[in-house]
């Protein structure tokens, strides 16, 4: 046989070629679909035309679904597998759905049907369509095919996010029932266990399934989201040392950084908890990084400043806390709340500084709402997933600490007036000046530094670090020598003192233009002092560089006289036992309670309200836990008021028999009282009668017979307030009509004509 050229041979192998084609595609064609070689052709043609598409598409659509991350929020338990966030990657999700369609319709037989399902709920899963999702997964659950594992695994997890959490527990059940059949997705269904049992705060039962879980081999990301919630889990069952073995074993599963940076500060935080804080301190500064966010260099500052505190050193605690806040990288969002909330918290446990811890607290409940995210943009299945330890209750403890703010200043004004009123002429004159000079010095420095500050079209910006300093006897929170901003906005503490003091000036007044001139119109005038207020609290002051209003001191609030002194004393004892009273109920502070108690018995024992600040005061030593104390108290209290009411509740809390007594023989006894009051009156004793009627009043205030003895005595006090020089009957009246309230009675007995407490005008006697 003879040789073929070069280019002889090349066609003969092109004709075979195309010969041997041709008998493949006669072959193919003559056996169908259903055999051998037509499924592999099916199954090739499916994938490459068509599945290996929609696998691209639902890539890249997860791709920006990871890229939609941000920081850790260590306040809220972390979800293992997080919800998707709506608007990511939606079109390669629905690009993805469409394709994996066109497989199950035109290669129905082929091998990739299971993958195909799974990837349509997965599509679904992330546009958040989870009725959707979970159609497609038992689907694929019905097929028993080899992927059944992963399909159970993603209905869970589906199911979960949904809120389904009884379907999702029973088809956790039936999966890990056969969990040895799917291999490392078993650990998976474990994890999404350990979740739902977290979101149904079954903690022990959460810390076994999340255990269990981390036992087996589980992806990367997976496995460091479970090993920080198992580390939460742990800390909410008080485990610190157990959390912090979870915690760093977050760093072996290679996390993404701010998971990483989350693990490690909690770790640390526990470390400082449970051991020495400087070791807790030196760690810390390792995790600071010059490319850290704001919210994590706010969550170094958070947990230094808890090391401070535990170190005992507040004052550091508090520098480290506003250096973040008037920073260049000052947090925002919920990260400048909690970062208030802690400062809030440092003034009110450390310093009992409840003003600037009132102002802080109303600082951070304006991002820490108690809405349906908790301010955080979290959404509504996840608004109840917060740590105890998380700040919840800010908008309530700004209100609480404003009322009892409002107090203690109350209380410190009366002193105040007081010590001023018991100097003697000269040296008030001299204090007097004093506050007139310093006013004009201050108001001269106000001026220099607005002439100092450059002038900018449409408005004036103040220089940086040019803040004028609060006047004397206004609280600011200390910076550390930072820039409070103009007309300090920046300052929680004068921003809630101004609004305050607002309020109290010119209540709450319409948000509307020529408010003045409508209430002017209505004739309603809203800017009247009241009688407590001086009058250069109230007065409008007058502008920069004017002398006039800084040179007046008012003086009117001063009690020069010993009938004022007495009726502020008077009005002290009640604000004494209010500001006793709200910190124990309020602020649950006995001590600081018991302090005050004392003070209003100290300092005013005859007061009215002696009985109720004993009574305050027993409840607070049993708070603090000394029973013996309180029922020293309880039997003092009895001793000294054995016929009033609170008497009457201290025996109950005592375990004696009360003392009630049947309703005529109360009322005989109180007619005995009265007449024995009404003979002092006829005699002459006034002074003694108006006292005997008073006591009748109070000690029998449940008989019909009070009402006439409060009554008379106002008779007596009206008679002989005129020639009474002292102003003791003046203060004995006014105090007992301030805290007896007598109840009203259906029937009352009419008192002889002559009697004081006639309901008629009684005739001289």
């Amino acid at each position: 046989m003879g040789r073929f050229s070069p280019r002889g041979r090349t066609q003969v192998r092109t004709v075979c070629g195309l010969l041997f084609l041709l008998v493949g595609a006669g072959l193919l064609m003559s056996c169908g679909r259903g055999s051998f070689i037509g499924r592999q052709y099916d199954d090739l043609t499916a994938y490459y035309n068509t599945f290996h598409n929609a696998t691209q598409a639902f890539e890249s659509g997860l791709e920006s679904v990871n890229e939609s991350g941000g920081d850790i929020d260590r306040t809220r338990y972390l979800s293992v597998f997080p919800p998707p966030q709506g608007g990511a990657g939606q079109s390669s999700f629905e690009e993805a759905i469409q394709k994996s369609a066109a497989v199950l319709r035109e290669h129905p037989n082929s091998e990739w049907v299971d993958d195909a399902l799974l990837l349509i709920g997965r599509s679904r899963y992330y546009q958040q369509n989870y009725v959707g999702a979970v159609q497609k997964f038992w689907e694929a659950i019905a097929l028993e095919p080899e992927r059944e594992g992963e399909a159970r695994f993603r209905l869970a997890q589906t199911l979960v996010v949904a809120g389904r959490y009884r379907e999702a527990a029973e088809a956790l059940r039936t999966g890990l029932d056969s969990g040895e059949e799917y291999g490392s997705w078993a650990a998976r269904m474990r994890v999404v266990q350990g979740e739902l049992l977290v979101r149904q705060e079954n903690w022990a039962a959460a810390e076994q399934a999340l255990a269990q879980g981390l036992n087996d081999n589980l992806p990367d990301e997976t496995g460091a989201r479970a090993a920080f919630l198992l580390g939460q889990v742990r800390e909410t069952l008080d485990d610190p040392e157990g959390a912090r073995a979870a915690y760093r074993q977050v760093s072996g599963y290679d996390p993404p950084y701010p998971l990483a940076f989350a693990a490690k500060l909690a770790a640390v935080e526990l470390g400082g908890e449970t051991g020495p804080p400087g070791r807790a301190l030196e760690r810390l500064a390792e995790l600071e990084r010059d490319d850290n966010t704001r919210e994590m260099r706010a969550e170094i500052a958070r947990v230094r400043a808890r090391l401070h505190r535990a170190q005992g050193r507040p004052d550091r605690a508090r520098q480290v806390l506003t250096a973040v806040l008037r920073g260049d990288q000052a947090p925002r969002g919920s990260g400048k709340g909690r970062t208030h909330y802690e400062l809030a918290t440092l003034y009110r446990d450390a310093y009992e500084d409840f003003t600037r811890a009132a102002a802080h607290f109303d600082t951070a409940s304006a991002t820490l709402s108690p809405g349906p995210d908790g301010g955080t943009g979290a959404g509504a299945a996840e608004a109840a997933q917060v740590l105890p330890r998380a700040p919840s209750d800010a908008r309530a403890q700004a209100d609480r600490f404003r009322k009892l703010a409002d107090r203690s200043q109350a209380v410190a004004r009366m002193d105040s007036l007081l010590r001023l009123g018991r100097m003697a002429p000269t040296e008030f004159r001299a204090v007097v000046e004093k506050i007139r000079q310093r006013r004009l010095e201050e108001q001269e420095a106000r001026a220099q530094r607005t002439r100092r500050q450059p002038r900018f079209r449409g408005g004036r910006r103040p220089a940086a670090g040019d803040a004028s300093p609060p006047s004397a006897g206004q609280p600011a929170v200390q910076t550390q020598g930072a820039d409070a901003g103009f007309l300090f906005h920046r300052d929680p503490t004068l921003v809630q003192q101004g609004r305050r003091q607002f309020e109290q000036t010119w209540g709450d007044r319409p948000l509307m233009d020529d408010w003045r001139r409508a209430e002017a119109i209505r004739g309603r005038p809203d800017a009247r002092p009241r009688a407590d207020q001086t009058e250069d609290r109230v007065r409008p002051q007058s502008s920069a560089g004017s002398s006039t209003a800084a040179g007046v001191v008012d003086v009117s609030a001063v009690p020069r006289d010993s009938i004022s002194r007495a009726e502020m004393k008077d009005q002290r004892a009640v604000a004494q036992y209010e500001l006793a009273n709200a910190l124990f109920r309020a602020a649950g502070r006995p001590d600081s309670a018991q302090t005050w108690f004392r003070r209003v018995l100290d300092e005013t024992p005859d007061h009215p309200v002696a009985p109720q600040a004993l009574y305050g005061l027993a409840q607070a030593h049993r708070a603090q836990g000394d029973t013996a104390a309180g029922d020293d108290v309880y039997r003092r209290l009895i001793s000294e008021h054995p016929d009033t009411p609170i008497a009457r509740r201290a025996r109950e809390q005592l375990g004696l028999a009360t003392t009630d007594e049947a309703p005529g023989r109360a009322v005989s006894r109180a007619d005995s009282a009265y007449a024995r009051a009404y003979e002092a009156w006829r005699s002459g004793r006034h002074d003694a009668a108006l006292r005997a009627f008073l006591t009748v009043a109070d000690a029998y205030r449940e008989t019909s017979v009070a009402p006439r003895a409060l009554l008379a005595a106002g008779v007596v006090y009206h008679r002989t307030a005129r020639h009474d020089s002292s102003g003791q009957g003046r203060r004995a009246r006014r105090r007992t009509v301030r805290w007896r309230r007598l109840p009203s009675s259906g029937t009352q007995q009419r008192a002889p004509r002559g009697d004081p407490g006639h309901r008629m005008r009684p005739r001289p006697p």
